[in-house]
């Protein structure tokens, strides 16, 4: 996901990795591994500040990207969560997973 000249990717190494894209390259800036099995998915907040992650561990995890703090991490779901992301300007975050509804969080 790219936004603002920031990329943040998951990984099959229960990780999600945030970069900024520069005029000379990628730049690495942090690694955060709070899942515990492969991130399906990862979205930015439009302005950069949050980031969210789903994972085959069933959990999302919420990320203060300023801090480079976890902010939270939820189970909301009974199997592989399979997509996240950010709604209304960031102002609220949706999943879902295998065998359930779309999930609206405030």
């Amino acid at each position: 996901m790219l936004k603002h000249n920031m990329i943040v990717t998951g990984s099959k190494d229960q990780s999600i990795a945030l970069s900024i894209l520069q005029p000379a390259g990628v730049r690495y800036i942090a690694s955060y591994k709070e899942h515990s099995s492969v991130v399906r998915s990862v979205d930015l907040q439009e302005d950069g500040r949050h980031a969210v992650s789903g994972s085959q561990d069933k959990t999302v995890c919420f990320y203060d990207l300023r801090t480079a703090d976890s902010v939270q991490q939820h189970r909301f779901h009974h199997r592989v969560v399979c997509d996240v992301g950010f709604l209304n300007h960031g102002r609220s975050v949706w999943s879902s997973g295998y065998g359930t509804f779309p999930i609206c969080l405030a």
